[in-house]
């Protein structure tokens, strides 16, 4: 095997069609996009889990200064 081609048999210097170049980098930019939404939806979520929590405790709180306290 010719250790300056790869397993199909292409060389380093194969260029690409430039249509699939730019279906590539499209598709590369589509998934740079997702995984920047992917980390935006992770940190709202944790935000809002961290806030139902706040207001559960604050809730739970209240109950219990009502029932034992006044």
């Amino acid at each position: 095997m010719d250790p300056s081609k790869d397993c199909h048999g292409n060389s380093d210097e194969d260029e690409l069609d430039p249509r699939i170049q730019i279906e590539l980098e499209i598709l590369n930019n589509c998934t740079d996009l997702i995984n920047k939404l992917e980390i935006e939806l992770d940190i709202t979520d944790n935000t809002f889990n961290i806030k139902t929590s706040s207001l559960q405790t604050g809730a739970h709180d209240q109950m219990m200064y009502h029932t034992n306290g006044s």
